[in-house]
């Protein structure tokens, strides 16, 4: 499939650095691909040719590219009606079928194409949204707590349809997500197994507050701008001046949860080692150490190099660097093939490892 990963931002685009991924999973994503008679190694030589009427396209074909299944069932959610905002996607029959929380970083709203192949894959399949004032949640960069009864509430909601197994949920994390993620293993009951990619492992801006218990977050340092390309006369930066943290000392003695010493939660650790935005490397060797020293007896280690930040399912083209939030342009980190690779790989074992810790449990109890 490298005909699609191997893909890179179009010179032509009138938008830079727009993140390329599939928003409206009910459609399609539409592909042409076309063979040239003559060989061209830039795309810059394409429109080249394109403009001077040059090019002979030898022979083309449309193909669609699927995000959801036929038979899924998609069910939007929101605040005022529901308490949450995320969309739900349901396989088709009478289940039961493991549920799965996917949660993504900071962007606001929800982001649906995991979860809609999820649900492809025989799971009951809840994105949720984290944050965005228009859908009446908080905004990124303010400093209000976040609330674990509201993840709870997503858990709830998904256990509340009888064709979703009540066995226990699994938790998908990626990057800011990946602290709510381990947050919602130490507290709420029903969470069986956990996925962290490219995570933290302490909120920073803002506190997580559950009834017995609060997070504390790490400050909001942003810092270390790079000139990625002098002519979009932009900049970009790591989120947080995490090497400089690292090295005072700052995050050792509270850097953590108790999520080591929840042995009857599965943890899966995914890390890119070439992760521009967090330091994943560090932050998965630290959790290793955690689960190690609380002889935690069901987690797995995934580590990737020349893996960048945004590890999602296979076959996506990787986003080096995109706008984030309004013009703020972010690192990802990543090199093209090892990225690629290690989003074909660990979204296979991502699929293994909620099947063997949400259906075959369901399997062994019945």
């Amino acid at each position: 499939m490298g005909i699609f990963w191997s893909m890179i931002p179009s010179p032509t685009n009138k938008v830079k650095f727009v993140r390329f991924i599939k928003t409206r999973v009910t459609t399609p994503l539409p592909v042409a691909i076309k063979v040239y008679k003559s060989a061209y190694w830039s795309l810059e030589k394409i429109h080249e040719s394109i403009d001077n009427n040059g090019i002979a396209v030898v022979h083309s074909i449309n193909i669609n590219r699927w995000f959801m299944g036929p038979n899924t069932t998609r069910t939007p959610l929101t605040v005022k009606n529901d308490g949450i905002h995320g969309v739900l996607f349901m396989p088709e029959g009478p289940g039961p079928f493991p549920g799965v929380v996917i949660m993504f970083g900071g962007q606001p709203g929800v982001t649906e194409f995991k979860a809609s192949l999820l649900a492809s894959r025989g799971f009951a399949a809840l994105a949720l949204g984290i944050f965005g004032h228009e859908y009446g949640l908080p905004e990124y960069f303010s400093t209000d707590p976040l609330q674990i009864s509201y993840f709870q509430k997503a858990i709830d909601y998904l256990l509340g349809y009888k064709q979703v197994s009540q066995n226990g949920i699994g938790v998908i994390s990626v990057s800011f997500s990946g602290c709510i993620a381990l947050a919602m293993a130490e507290c709420c009951d029903k969470v069986k197994c956990v996925i962290w990619i490219n995570g933290l492992l302490k909120p920073f801006n803002r506190a997580i507050v559950s009834k017995h218990k609060t997070f504390p977050p790490i400050e909001f340092k942003p810092h270390n701008r790079l000139n990625f390309d002098s002519n979009a006369w932009r900049l970009f930066y790591p989120l947080l001046n995490w090497r400089g943290d690292i090295k005072s000392g700052l995050l050792k003695d509270d850097f953590r949860f108790d999520f080591q010493n929840k042995t009857n939660v599965a943890y899966m650790f995914i890390a890119g080692l070439s992760d521009d935005n967090v330091p994943s490397e560090y932050n998965v060797n630290y959790a290793e150490q955690l689960l190690k020293h609380a002889n935690h007896p069901n987690y797995k280690i995934l580590r990737y190099p020349g893996a960048g930040h945004l590890i999602e399912p296979p076959y996506g083209a990787l986003n080096k660097a995109t706008i984030f939030i309004e013009d703020l342009l972010m690192a990802w980190g990543g090199e093209t093939v090892p990225h690629c690779r290690s989003q074909e790989h660990s979204w296979k074992e991502q699929i293994k490892f909620l099947k063997n810790n949400l259906v075959n449990t369901v399997a062994a109890k019945m």
